[in-house]
């Protein structure tokens, strides 16, 4: 079984959504890069794939262990073209507060399957050790497959 550790990027300048379409970390962002570089390294992993996403590169840097891949299927979710509310589009689709409705996979739209389709499919051509610097809903997206597999005894 390959092991792979996935590390949301460190804490944001500002809020996906936002004015700046890709930001970067905010000063405890940097702070919290180093702390999960050394976790990691005292974790055993020993390669990086990341997100192309700034906030996501710029937590990798600190780990770097011989140079960090980009891959974009590790990406943030894609909203639609035309989703002008980014942010409520996201708490639209994957709803994560008390008291809201959950959805399933099976609710969302084709396109949301291809993502976490490509999600699925970097990962598994990662080398067992390797850390996956990546977003929110991509580490749900990861959980809920893994869960899934795991009662599926697959």
């Amino acid at each position: 079984m390959t092991r792979l550790f996935l590390i949301r990027h460190g804490a944001p300048a500002s809020a996906w959504g936002e004015a700046d379409p890709d930001p970067g970390l905010s000063p405890r962002g940097i702070a919290q890069a180093p702390a999960a570089a050394e976790t990691l390294a005292v974790l055993g992993a020993r390669a990086a794939v990341s997100s192309p996403m700034r906030r996501c590169r710029e937590t990798a840097a600190a780990f770097d262990q011989g140079g960090v891949a980009i891959d974009a299927r590790v990406s943030e979710v894609r909203a639609p073209a035309g989703a002008g509310d980014r942010r409520a589009w996201l708490r639209d689709n994957f709803p994560w507060r008390e008291g809201e409705r959950a959805r399933g996979w099976v609710d969302l739209d084709p396109a949301l399957h291809a993502w976490r389709s490509d999600l699925l499919q970097a990962l598994s051509e990662r080398a067992d050790g390797s850390a996956v610097f990546t977003h929110f809903i991509a580490i749900n997206a990861i959980v809920e497959t893994a869960q899934i597999d795991l009662v599926a005894g697959a």
